[in-house]
């Protein structure tokens, strides 16, 4: 398990809906689906709606 499905997981966005073998069958929960969190969070940390990083995001600098 990647770590960014275990963070998606430990805030309650995503459950285990099915598992074959080793693999594990992700889906968004009914929150996510409602509020949309998932695309915010894609275009926050530019992230690809397979939550994998997106290298043609441009990222945002930090103010301090």
């Amino acid at each position: 398990m990647s770590p960014e499905l275990k963070t998606l997981k430990a805030e309650g966005l995503l459950e285990i809906i099915d598992a074959t073998g080793r693999r594990d069958i992700w889906a968004k929960k009914s929150i996510d689906r409602t509020l949309r969190i998932g695309k915010y969070l894609c275009d926050e940390y530019g992230l690809r709606p397979d939550g994998r990083p997106d290298p043609s995001a441009k990222r945002k600098t930090k103010q301090k």
